[in-house]
C-alpha cells in the first residue's frame, strides 16, 4: 500500500478494501444461490442428505444427541454437516440454508488469507492473495455448491496462520489454536494432515 499514507488513513484504505472484496464475494455467492435452482453433483445430494441426518439427531439437542451425530456419517467426518445445523434452525431446513454455511465459510477463508499474507509479507501482497482467492475458479464453485472443501480450505488457511503465530510454538494461546484448527480439520476431511505436514515439520525443525 502507499507508504505516503499517514498510518491510520493506510489501515483504513486496507481494511476498506478488504471488506468491500468479502462483500463483493459474499453477495455474488448469495445471488448464485437465489437464481439457481439445480444442485450439481452426486457428492453434493449426499453431504446434504448427511446434514438431514444430523439435525434429526439432533432434534432434541443433548450431549448423547451431539454424540450420537459425530459418528452417524461413518466413512465421512462429520464437521462439514455439523456446521450447517445454526444455519437450518436459524433459516429452515433447504438446500439454500445449507449453502450460507458455506457462504460464511468462504468469508472467513477470504479474512485468513489476508491475515496470513499480511502476517508473512505485508498488507498489499495480502489484499492481493484475498482477491485472487475470491475470484478463484474452483473455490467459488465449492462455496456455491454444497461440497465440503470450503470447510477444508479454511481449516488449512487458518493452521498456517497459527502455525506462523505461534512463533515456534513458543506462544501458548497461537499453539492453541493451532492445535484446535488441526483438530476441527480432522473432523473436515481426514487426509488434512497431507496440506499440513512439510510446514510443521519444518516449523518443529526450527524450534
Amino acid at each position: 500500500m502507499n507508504q505516503a499514507l499517514p498510518g491510520g488513513n493506510r489501515r483504513l484504505l486496507v481494511y476498506g478494501l478488504l471488506g468491500l472484496i468479502i462483500l463483493a464475494s459474499v453477495l455474488g455467492n448469495l445471488y448464485w444461490i437465489q437464481v439457481n435452482v439445480v444442485q450439481l453433483g452426486d457428492d453434493a445430494s449426499s453431504h446434504l442428505t448427511r446434514t438431514l441426518k444430523i439435525a434429526a439427531e439432533l432434534q432434541e439437542p443433548s450431549l448423547s444427541a451431539l454424540l450420537r451425530s459425530l459418528t452417524i456419517t461413518d466413512f465421512r467426518p462429520p464437521a462439514p454437516y455439523l456446521a450447517v445445523q445454526p444455519f437450518y434452525w436459524l433459516f429452515g431446513q433447504s438446500m439454500d440454508s445449507a449453502q450460507l454455511a458455506n457462504i460464511f465459510l468462504m468469508a472467513l477463508v477470504l479474512i485468513f488469507t489476508f491475515l496470513l499474507g499480511r502476517y508473512a509479507v505485508n498488507s498489499g501482497v495480502a489484499l492481493l492473495a484475498t482477491a485472487m482467492t475470491a475470484l478463484l475458479p474452483m473455490l467459488v464453485a465449492m462455496s456455491r455448491l454444497f461440497y465440503t472443501e470450503a470447510l477444508v480450505t479454511l481449516c488449512v488457511v487458518a493452521n498456517l496462520y497459527f502455525l506462523l503465530k505461534s512463533e515456534r510454538f513458543s506462544r501458548r494461546g497461537w499453539a492453541l489454536a493451532w492445535g484446535l484448527s488441526l483438530g476441527i480439520g480432522l473432523l473436515a476431511k481426514w487426509t488434512l494432515p497431507i496440506y499440513l505436514v512439510f510446514p510443521t515439520l519444518i516449523v518443529f525443525w526450527q524450534a
